[in-house]
């Protein structure tokens, strides 16, 4: 059956109602409007919604071409939307994570989106105040780190953001009270699924159109917080690349600690030791627990390390490659597009996100920038928290807040 037929017998089953637009510019999509527009002159379509095309084509075949938040205007039960274009499993996603229901693939009418979504119980002590930018922290098994890592996060804390700690697969008493007393949400579930969490944060913040995540090993400084979301803003304003995410500078990373190298003036010297400083999983500061101290060794102080970097050139930098870890920043709009975080009912999800959303962003033509006068800290990777769980302990100072910051 011919597509325009199709919407002939959707429209006689009295399944197109409400405000219906069409999915996507492509090949077919100007002939089914011209047929549409003859079989069915009644029918009333508001206009072509397009991620990309809608950027520099306003108008197709007399209908208004509009992103994919111009139906979020709407009620999802009442829109409905026809997909014009050949389907992939990325625009079900996207209309899913919409709320959109009535989705008629007119290649073939019987299909359906057949999500991998969990449901599992959770508990969420509210704190939250409404704000347009959220920070969510993952923590609940790193103790030994708290005193300057979650200490750091609460001491850095900028008016303008609703903050939020996540255990995942745990309850922690110690946690629930830091966030009581500091005004933070607490987010818990016996069932480990930090993707799962994440899209709950990411709904019991309706009002946040920034999130950032972060993992509880991290250690951040001063203006942390809003320099990630003036960086994300200015790579908007300066990319050459749509923004899927935005990034701090980090060491101790198997992609940033290329630029941090070349920032303090000792890429040649790490080199000298481990060899070529290639942006990927297969370099040392991945990879041996050697690595790791010496990166670290290049940090006299983290609060120092901030100062020196907020004082460089803001100009985001476009990354090709995987960056790991957990410490970024995306929009609502990015997580709508790129269909939630990922929710694997047989995983715990950990680095799925990071993964997830590096991959999306490669296939729909978007970039992660890194953003170059915010630094960050990682501790460690897993195979090198031994050595540096010493580290740590030898050079607690250098982890803690200076006075005055």
């Amino acid at each position: 059956m011919k597509e325009s037929q199709v919407i002939k017998q959707l429209y006689a089953d009295g399944k197109l109602t409400g405000h219906i637009f069409f999915w996507g510019i492509g090949k077919k999509t100007s002939k089914l409007i011209v047929e549409t527009a003859s079989l069915l002159p009644e029918l009333k379509p508001e206009g072509i919604i397009d991620n990309f095309k809608s950027a520099f084509i306003k108008e197709y075949e007399g209908l208004p071409v509009y992103p994919a938040d111009k139906i979020e205007e709407y009620d999802p039960d009442a829109v409905c939307v026809l997909l014009a274009v050949a389907t992939s499993d990325s625009i079900w996603k996207q209309l899913d994570a919409m709320g959109i229901r009535k989705v008629y693939d007119l290649s073939s009418p019987d299909s359906s989106y057949k999500g991998n979504n969990c449901s599992f119980p959770y508990t969420f002590i509210d704190r939250s105040r409404g704000c347009s930018k959220c920070v969510y922290v993952l923590a609940g098994y790193q103790k030994e780190l708290w005193d300057t890592t979650l200490a750091r996060m609460f001491h850095f804390m900028e008016p303008g953001f609703d903050y939020c700690m996540i255990s995942s697969g745990k309850y922690d008493d110690e946690l629930d009270g830091l966030c009581e007393k500091k005004g933070w949400s607490y987010l818990y579930s016996e069932h480990n699924q930090v993707c799962y969490l994440q899209n709950v944060v990411v709904e019991k913040h309706p009002k946040a159109e920034l999130f950032i995540k972060l993992d509880e090993d991290m250690f951040i400084g001063k203006r942390f917080y809003s320099g990630l979301c003036e960086g994300y803003y200015e790579a908007e304003k300066r990319g050459e690349y749509r923004v899927g995410c935005v990034v701090p500078i980090m060491p101790l990373n198997y992609n940033s600690y290329v630029s941090y190298l070349d920032a303090i003036g000792k890429k040649e010297e790490f080199e000298k030791c481990f060899g070529r400083a290639y942006r990927c999983t297969f370099s040392a500061p991945y990879g041996l627990q050697e690595a790791a101290v010496w990166l670290w060794d290049t940090v006299d102080s983290v609060d120092g390390m901030v100062r020196f970097f907020s004082e460089r050139d803001a100009v985001p930098k476009a990354l090709c490659s995987l960056y790991n870890i957990g410490a970024f920043l995306y929009s609502r709009k990015r997580w709508i597009m790129m269909g939630r975080w990922p929710e694997n009912p047989e995983t715990s999800g950990m680095g799925e996100d990071e993964a997830y959303i590096f991959r999306e962003n490669t296939d729909s033509g978007m970039a992660t920038y890194e953003i170059q006068n915010v630094f960050a800290g990682h501790f460690a990777f897993s195979g090198q928290k031994e050595l540096m769980f010493e580290y740590y302990e030898k050079n607690h100072e250098k982890f803690q807040i200076k006075m005055g910051e």
